[in-house]
């Protein structure tokens, strides 16, 4: 239960305790091929859709919040609450 909290709460740190990530950068870039980075690049939008999928509420709207709030911290310009952009990116 305390690593399915970690991965909904934190997908990105809570995926690199399984697989370096350089492993799943290299698998994401062979499934998707060449992309420009984006608000939703497909790493993120992986690690948003696991932490989605394993978090209680699971909802898109959720998934969005947390990322805005992490680029927030990070100091990046932060993004749309729309699920819009995030659920494209999910698609692709």
């Amino acid at each position: 239960m305390e690593f399915k909290q970690r991965f909904a709460d934190y997908p990105t740190k809570a995926l690199d305790e399984l697989l370096s990530v350089e492993t799943v950068s290299r698998m994401v870039e062979e499934e998707t091929g060449p992309h420009r980075e984006r608000i939703y690049p497909p790493l993120t939008t992986l690690g948003l859709f696991i932490g989605q999928a394993l978090s209680p509420d699971g909802a898109c709207q959720d998934a969005v919040a947390r990322h805005l709030s992490a680029r927030t911290a990070q100091g990046a310009a932060p993004c749309s609450l729309s699920t819009g952009p995030y659920c494209k990116a999910r698609r692709r």
